[in-house]
């Protein structure tokens, strides 16, 4: 069952609740948000890496409500002076606010944080661009610099009620990252690193775990039975990659996953995935990779993923794992007329060159499933405790 949780605040005034949380399978939500991209588009950035900014951002989108009454976006770029691209109520759902992002134009020039959070709190957030009254105001700043004053204006921005969240990126930003994270203090985990423009992709599932989301999941489990119950058969593939593809095993709001527990039958790596339907593909969106022992097998293995190794996951994402050795995780046979969840279509395949890396596409479409199976495998969600303080404004 999912429920809202607040273990993770447990300090939070319950007078809160009736505002975060409703009664009802959906979970927790929903959320309004008024966000505006803040994005760099100086002379370091280059006309290369600019749309993988912009790509980055797109990525994004996807993990939000986007709809006149529920998350609004709006972009501005920098470099020497900010420029107005989009108002927050020019566009109002996710296709046309990923087209819009597309067509952003790239500039040059210096890398003046500071002007663009300024003219964001000042002059953008207003009731003539989209603005509500009462809806919690966001920025999402990506760049590959550091400027001067910029903490100082990130601290006016959050002492007004704006929540920044900063995305620095490659080795001119790595040895002053705390100009970066100073802008966001105290709360730090609103700052994120990327190694390069191509990280971004990598780094994408963290930032979506902070992003406000339609509901939460709250404290649950996802699977079919209990792993200790499902530990009949196990398969003789080796490097086999597996999709959980039945209404059972069915997102339909967001979270973290906080842990994955599986029976285990044999040594080796088991690498967990979280998959995204992009309609003619699905696009790999986060890994965890745990190791099996000696000691593990003949057990339930559980495992604890680290906070920041959490994929974050929204409505409609699937399961799967990837075993490159021979096969892990047993299964057991199961029928409709005992268990109406009986998974259908469990899917499976051997990838050619191994696990896919991440934001890679897999036409998982084309591949049949397989009945009557249910795996000793599940997944433990848990808000992120930001999730909760996203929705605090005033």
């Amino acid at each position: 069952m999912r429920k809202c949780g607040f273990s993770t605040i447990d300090f939070l005034p319950w007078i809160l609740i009736g505002s975060l949380c409703f009664r009802g399978i959906q979970g927790c939500g929903p959320v309004k948000a008024d966000i505006v991209l803040l994005i760099d588009e100086s002379g370091s950035v280059g006309r290369r890496n600019f749309p993988k900014q912009l790509d980055f951002c797109n990525t994004l989108i996807d993990s939000l409500n986007i709809g006149a009454d529920d998350v609004r976006i709006g972009a501005v770029t920098f470099s020497d002076d900010p420029v107005f691209h989009f108002a927050l109520d020019a566009h109002t759902t996710s296709t046309d606010v990923k087209t819009a992002i597309s067509n952003i134009d790239y500039k040059r020039g210096g890398t003046d944080i500071a002007k663009g959070i300024d003219y964001v709190k000042d002059t953008f957030l207003t009731s003539a661009n989209g603005d509500r009254s009462g809806v919690a105001d966001y920025i999402l700043l990506v760049t590959d610099g550091t400027s001067s004053g910029a903490a100082t204006s990130g601290q006016a921005a959050i002492a007004s009620g704006i929540t920044i969240w900063v995305v620095g990126i490659g080795y001119e930003v790595e040895p002053y990252q705390q100009e970066l994270i100073d802008i966001v203090t105290p709360q730090d985990d609103f700052y994120f690193f990327a190694s390069d423009f191509d990280d971004l992709t990598n780094i994408a599932p963290q930032v979506a775990a902070v992003l406000p989301c339609p509901y939460f999941c709250g404290e649950w489990a996802i699977s079919y039975a209990s792993p200790v119950t499902l530990t009949q058969f196990l398969g003789t593939n080796t490097g086999e990659m597996y999709l959980l593809n039945d209404a059972v095993y069915d997102i339909n709001c967001c979270a973290v996953i906080s842990g994955w527990e599986f029976y285990a039958n044999a040594t080796g790596d088991v690498t967990m995935l979280v998959w995204r339907n992009r309609g003619a593909a699905y696009e790999l969106m986060g890994s965890n990779t745990i190791t099996v022992t000696a000691s593990d097998v003949g057990k339930v293995k559980n495992y604890t993923v680290p906070v920041g190794q959490r994929i974050g996951v929204v409505a409609g994402d699937r399961l799967g794992w990837y075993s490159s050795g021979t096969d892990i995780i047993p299964y057991d046979y199961c029928n409709t007329t005992q268990n109406e969840n009986c998974p259908q279509s469990t899917m499976s395949t051997t990838p050619g060159g191994g696990l896919p890396v991440l934001g890679s596409m897999f036409d998982w479409n084309a591949l049949s499933g397989t009945a009557d199976r249910g795996y000793a495998i599940q997944a433990y969600t848990t808000n992120s405790k930001w999730l909760f303080f996203l929705e605090i404004k005033g």
